[in-house]
């Protein structure tokens, strides 16, 4: 009889020890925040990727602003500047050559509006972005990923090598044109007219910020995240683990 008694009370303290580690463990996964049950490999790679985007969007908005509102004004600037200039000249070929520099200025303002610059406001766009759900996050992910690849190809574009190109002949077809109209003063509008197109379009492509070609670089070739907290039983009671 002490036997069995010694027994079933050893049985009873097992199921005790057995009962409250359960009842610990069904609490700690029963109360877990919501905002820790959301925590899940897929949903902290999209926080960590979305991070690392908008923090490249701000780091290009600021230089990519600069450049489109410094050439949008220098631009107009020698646009009037040269228009305004023309009736004060006596010589028809620098009339010519001032009155084609002003056309190739408003011109280049035509281009520089049209030309698709994202930079210029992705950081703020994707900040505004509510991101509650993961359907939100996601969405947001995604409009970034697209903002900062569009700003890379734009800047690429405008940064290409055939870009060089261009502005040679532009810079060329400007002496000849005014060349062949006004041989007699080459060197005094045809070829100053020329080199200063040239210059002027070599100076947009220096200076057009690469930043967004470097982020999409570093961001496309970046190892993936994996931060993923696991609560789990083990012999010893509950056990907290990470993965990276």
């Amino acid at each position: 009889m002490c036997y069995r008694s010694r027994t079933l009370r050893r049985s009873g303290k097992s199921l005790v020890r057995l009962g409250a580690a359960l009842s610990l463990y069904f609490a700690l996964v029963l109360t877990t925040p919501a905002r820790a049950q959301q925590l899940t490999p897929g949903n902290l790679q999209l926080e960590a990727r979305a991070a690392i985007l908008e923090a490249a969007l701000k780091d290009v908005q600021r230089p990519t602003r600069l450049y489109f509102g410094g050439w949008l004004a220098a631009l107009s600037a020698m646009a009037v500047g040269q228009a305004a200039l023309t009736p004060l000249v006596d010589n028809s070929a620098q009339r010519a050559s001032l009155w084609l520099g002003a056309g190739l200025s408003t011109a280049g303002v035509g281009l520089l509006l049209i030309t698709p610059f994202p930079g210029r406001y992705a950081a703020d766009e994707v900040a505004g972005m509510a991101t509650r759900t993961p359907a939100e996050r996601r969405a947001k992910l995604s409009r970034a990923e697209l903002l900062l690849e569009r700003e890379a190809k734009s800047a690429w574009f405008q940064r290409a090598w055939f870009q060089h190109v261009f502005t040679a002949l532009l810079g060329g077809g400007v002496i000849l044109g005014l060349g062949l109209l006004y041989p007699d003063d080459l060197w005094t509008a045809a070829i100053p007219s020329g080199i200063g197109t040239f210059l002027t379009a070599e100076a947009q492509i220096w200076t057009r910020p690469r930043r967004a070609i470097d982020h999409w670089q570093r961001y496309r070739t970046a190892p993936v995240l994996s931060l993923a907290p696991l609560i789990a039983p083990n012999t010893l009671g509950l056990g907290v683990g990470g993965k990276f």
